[in-house]
């Protein structure tokens, strides 16, 4: 994963237990927070839960089909959830164009 960027929403939790787990992985990963991201891309909203953020974008259903089982704060749905998120992110010219490091730096 060195060298490797980490996307998730509210990445602190993540970043706990990789290093935990990688204590190796140090100031090698790229950590991309969806969270950060969207508070400076949608400025206003009232909130910014992975859930909410899901509903605002019309995506709790295409998360849904690909982790039909899964619910909120479940490990799979959670990354699916944020996978999604930075894919719509990214699908904007103006953030996709930016720089690996300048979206981890927000």
């Amino acid at each position: 994963m060195a060298g490797a960027p980490i996307a998730g929403h509210n990445v602190a939790t993540e970043r706990k237990f990789l290093s935990r787990a990688f204590p190796l992985l140090g100031a090698s990963v790229c950590w991309l927070d969806t969270l950060r991201c969207f508070r400076k891309a949608m400025p206003g909203l009232a909130s910014y839960k992975l859930e909410a953020l899901l509903e605002a974008l019309n995506l709790t259903g295409r998360v849904r089909e690909i982790v039909p089982e899964g619910m909120p704060h479940d490990a799979l749905y959670d990354a699916t959830a944020a996978a999604l998120l930075l894919e719509h992110l990214l699908a904007d010219a103006r953030w996709g164009a930016l720089e690996l490091e300048h979206l981890a730096s927000v």
